[in-house]
């Protein structure tokens, strides 16, 4: 009898005994070149703190070494306690070394223009704000299968990409059911599965559903590893830990999760909280494309299970959830536990969906979760940037561009994911500056000298009543879309404070600034003429606000080469 037959026999009794097999874990290469038999723990001070006091793994009656340590650091009764002359932003990782050795590396880099986490919510609802109240205005994109398809080299490659455009926000699974070129479809780019058992009577022949309450520890540190490079490199990361799939179909885990049940699924989101507490810059999302419920499909109580376990050991991070399109997460996922509202949409309804959910739940700040890829479904760079701006003006504090091959990390023309795409058989880094991406930067320069968060969506268009024209303003400041073919935009002055305003023209599609002076706003309308019939964004600021003009602070090198 083989070895694999002997396992097999050994599994069946395991299953029947205990419900459960476990096997060691793939034989892909390491994800790192430490111990495989540490557990770090990775601590992070926010801006502001003076003294760190991080709890060590157990006592420490071995030897201690210290990577990059601070002038002042001491141990006292099982924790370290740093000092600092001035606030700063650093982690620390312990690690448990198999030597026996506690080995401590501190980082204190704080990510160049990256919030002071925690995120929070603002005090008006409506908002992400960072811990010194500063709005967070997200420039987001979607990589959902980054967990499963790349290495770090290329993990660390795309980041530096998308920091030079300015990204500050991403999407993904943090396990993968579907998209991915790895045998099984679960593994991830070293070979290693999420979870190291299975469950059921199937469970000897390796076709019991995944046990997740067996997560794999060599899948998982890759999984931490990228977070941290997400951090590095000032992204803030919301991952779904268990997406449910359209109508609960194969993308999805929703057959796995209704087999391991309720408390299991609890015990996975106690696993996965305690695991990422401590790493700042995580917002938790349950769902994915569609709700909780699909025919004879029910996970109501499972996500809700997953969710609850995750908030028992981490009550600091925010929670969102994804439903199916021209839905939200307060149309499917309206429970407690729902923090931010995600909102799914068709490109040529985005500002519909955002005014529709302003109403439904104007006290949650919403974003733009997905609207259509960039080469998928025909559209445009028009119709790309039109979503994405019809989001931002209409409330959004966020939005996710996305594109085929970038979303699924695409490798050659037989990737599963390749169906969706108009032009088949791209590689992800063919269009790293192609397919919408190149818009990204431009998001991130007007970002970064408006505060959209001041502004109010013009819903009723009573501001600017064009009809291809979407606008948010107050009573010093106006910011609007226009759309391709609009070259005359008509504002109503009423609401505006007397003086004189700035008038500038900015391109969505090539950041080009088109200045036009100032001028007084006396009448109770005035018309203002666009550069051309293309679309651009109208920047309407009081003279007195010394309004900063959109620079290019993303060119060059970028935040993330450091």
């Amino acid at each position: 009898m083989s070895r694999g037959m002997l396992w097999a026999l050994a599994c069946a009794l395991t299953a029947i005994i205990l419900g459960g097999c476990e096997r060691s874990a793939g034989a892909g290469a390491k994800a790192d070149d430490e111990p495989l038999s540490a557990n770090p723990i990775v601590v992070f001070a926010t801006a502001g703190d003076r003294n760190t006091v991080i709890p060590l793994p157990g006592a420490i009656d071995e030897p201690v070494r210290l990577v990059n340590a601070p002038r002042s650091i001491r141990l006292k009764d099982g924790e370290l306690i740093v000092s600092h002359a001035v606030p700063v932003h650093e982690k620390a990782i312990v690690r448990r070394e198999s030597s026996g050795e506690t080995r401590i590396v501190w980082n204190a880099t704080q990510p160049v223009d990256g919030p002071a986490y925690p995120l929070k919510i603002s005090d008006s609802g409506r908002w992400l704000v960072d811990a010194n109240g500063k709005p967070f205005q997200g420039n987001g994109e979607a990589i959902w299968t980054v967990f499963a398809q790349l290495d770090r080299q290329n993990v660390a490659f795309y980041f530096r990409d998308r920091s030079r455009k300015g990204v500050d926000l991403a999407v993904g699974r943090m396990i993968e059911h579907r998209f991915s070129n790895n045998d099984p479809v679960s593994a991830n780019a070293f070979g290693e599965t999420p979870f190291s058992a299975r469950i059921g009577w199937g469970a000897f022949l390796g076709t019991g559903s995944e046990d997740f309450t067996t997560p794999n520890e060599r899948y998982w540190r890759h999984v931490d590893w990228i977070l941290r490079e997400a951090y590095r490199y000032g992204i803030v990361f919301i991952v779904f830990p268990a997406y449910v799939g359209y109508g609960h179909d194969e993308a999805g885990w929703t057959e796995e999760m209704r087999a391991n049940g309720p408390a299991r699924m609890r015990a996975y989101g106690e696993f996965l909280g305690r695991r990422y507490a401590s790493y700042p810059n995580i917002i938790w999302a349950l769902g994915g494309d569609w709700g909780p419920v699909a025919g004879n499909s029910d996970v109501t109580a499972e996500v809700n299970a997953l969710a609850e376990g995750i908030r028992s050991q981490d009550p600091v991070h925010l929670m969102t959830a994804k439903s199916e399109r021209n839905r939200s997460s307060v149309d499917d996922y309206d429970q407690p536990w729902l923090d931010i509202n995600a909102v799914y949409t068709w490109p040529t309804n985005t500002a519909e969906q955002f005014r529709r959910n302003r109403i439904k739940a104007p006290d949650m700040p919403a974003f733009l979760i997905e609207g259509y890829y960039g080469n998928e479904h025909g559209i445009d760079g028009f119709d790309i940037r039109r979503q994405i701006w019809q989001a931002l003006l209409y409330g959004g504090f966020a939005h996710i561009y996305g594109n085929s091959p970038t979303w699924y990390f695409g490798r050659d023309s037989r990737a599963s994911a390749n169906y969706f795409a108009d032009v088949k058989g791209l590689e992800w880094r063919y269009v790293l500056n192609r397919l919408g991406a190149q818009y990204l930067k431009y998001v991130a320069v007007l970002q970064a000298v408006r505060d959209f968060s001041k502004l109010e969506p013009d819903f009723e268009r009573q501001v600017v009543p064009n009809e291809h024209v979407w606008a948010a303003s107050n009573a010093e400041q106006l910011i609007a879309y226009v759309g391709a073919g609009t070259d005359k935009v008509a504002v109503n002055t009423a609401q505006f404070a007397a003086g004189r305003y700035f008038v500038n023209w900015y391109s969505p599609a090539t950041g080009a600034l088109v200045r036009r002076g100032s001028r007084s706003l006396v009448s109770r309308e005035v018309t203002l003429e666009a550069p051309s019939r293309d679309d651009w964004i109208l920047l309407l600021d009081n003279a007195e606000l010394k309004a900063p003009e959109p620079g290019f602070p993303f060119a060059g090198e970028g935040v993330g080469d450091r």
